[in-house]
């Protein structure tokens, strides 16, 4: 394109390319990005390509259209505007069922780039086993350790209650045969001889008789 073309012939075969009606913000609009021309250069170019006649232009209003020359162009039949209107239905259809396709594939990508990468599966089942295999080795902890009752210890355990009621009662017999009445009572209080987890008497603890008054 040279300057003193300034886009005229660039703007010419677009509008007889398209063969319909556009406003110098349009063709600008449209032309911008890839050829690069300024608003002001494309409506003096459109203005000069309807005064040289290669363009038409029509005023509605404020704003003025461009078009091109019909002249140009073979007359169309009817049979032909027929055709092309089947023809642009179809494709119109096409390009419904295609927006549907695209949208549905939009879907799958958005699903697909939530979704965790087969890396990250793979970190994520490897994070998964450790934490089940320390939960066993607590769960087997658990179960071996050395706090758990064995069955010897609780004979054992058996054994120096029963020794220790039996203590209990000997020194219950000799209270009722030589301590005062005073003293009786002292015991009843107590409760020495059913209860062999009062307070007041323990395990293999003995009781000092020579405090008490004999009879």
């Amino acid at each position: 394109m040279s300057k003193k073309d300034n886009g005229a012939s660039i703007i010419l075969a677009y509008l007889n390319e398209k063969n319909r009606p556009y406003s110098a913000q349009d063709v600008f609009c449209n032309l911008q990005q890839q050829h690069g021309l300024g608003k002001t250069a494309v409506v003096k170019a459109m203005e000069l390509l309807a005064v040289e006649g290669k363009i038409k232009e029509k005023i509605y209003g404020k704003q003025k259209i461009y078009f091109a020359d019909q002249a140009q162009f073979k007359d169309v039949s009817d049979a032909d505007l027929k055709a092309m209107d089947c023809q642009l239905a179809e494709l119109s259809a096409e390009a419904q069922s295609l927006a549907q396709s695209c949208r549905q594939l939009d879907a799958e990508l958005k699903e697909l780039n939530s979704s965790l990468t087969t890396e990250e599966m793979i970190s994520e089942t490897q994070q998964l086993k450790e934490e089940c295999s320390g939960y066993r080795a607590r769960l087997q902890k658990i179960k071996s350790a050395t706090s758990h009752v064995t069955p010897e210890e609780k004979e054992k355990v058996g054994c120096t209650f029963n020794v220790s009621k039996i203590s209990i009662e000997h020194v219950t017999v000799f209270l009722s045969k030589y301590v005062s009445k005073g003293a009786i009572d002292m015991k009843s209080s107590l409760d020495v001889g059913n209860n062999p987890c009062n307070p007041h008497m323990q395990g293999n603890q003995t009781i000092d008789v020579h405090k008490f008054s004999y009879a």
